[in-house]
């Protein structure tokens, strides 16, 4: 005999097992797929972090090696640069030098060339110069240095003549009477005299004091080359 039934099956809303079951699983599981989630969202942060990290880490030791590469290539450069002129300026200094000595021993050659015809052109107008009547107090004065001694040592039996310019006679004859007035000195003017310039004329010896006749004598000794 079957139990009554206290409530008809329509009225009762039956989940079988397996969907049941199911259920569970899927409010289970979906717990874990959503911890599956974040362990696999931080796992991919924590790998890009590191991809980051070590392309900041390539990126530095490019730079760096750039750098140093730049830096060698640029003072490899500067060197090379640096040498390349200094070889440069020796060259130029070279032609600079060659051209100057060329220069020189031509200078050299024309000069000796030219030295004896220079040296006379110097006398010519030295002597010129000579011709020309001057009125110096350092020619009296060299007159004087010359003369003084001269008049100290004559002896009147030696009947001394003196030949002198017109411009200078009368310093001579002052000169004369500082030593002696009474001395006995016959003195001439000779055109030949330049100022300065005089003869005296004794028994024994004639001194002469001639400019022109002092520089013949200054160009003996020289010993150069000349033209004439």
């Amino acid at each position: 005999m079957r139990t009554q039934k206290v409530l008809q099956n329509n009225q009762i809303s039956w989940f079988n097992e397996g969907s049941k079951r199911l259920n569970y699983q899927m409010i289970f599981n979906e717990s874990e797929v959503k911890n599956e989630e974040d362990e696999y969202t931080e796992e991919t942060t924590d790998i890009n972090e590191l991809l980051d990290e070590r392309d900041a880490r390539w990126k530095r030791k490019l730079e760096q090696v750039r750098n140093e590469a730049y830096a060698e290539g640029f003072d490899a450069g500067q060197a090379e640069g640096i040498e390349a002129a200094r070889a440069e300026i020796d060259e130029k200094l070279s032609v600079v030098r060659e051209a100057l000595e060329q220069a020189h021993e031509e200078w050299k050659s024309r000069q000796q060339i030219l030295e004896p015809g220079l040296l006379d052109m110097v006398f010519e107008i030295s002597e010129s110069i000579l011709g020309i009547p001057v009125e110096n107090p350092s020619i009296r004065e060299s007159l004087e240095e010359k003369l003084a001694p001269l008049l100290q040592k004559i002896n009147e039996q030696s009947k001394p003549i003196l030949w002198v310019c017109e411009d200078d006679l009368e310093f001579v004859q002052a000169l004369k009477d500082d030593f002696s007035k009474s001395m006995v000195l016959n003195m001439q003017v000779s055109e030949e005299c330049n100022p300065g310039e005089f003869r005296l004329e004794t028994q024994e010896e004639t001194v002469v004091h001639n400019f022109r006749e002092m520089l013949d004598e200054f160009k003996k000794t020289l010993a150069l080359p000349s033209w004439k």
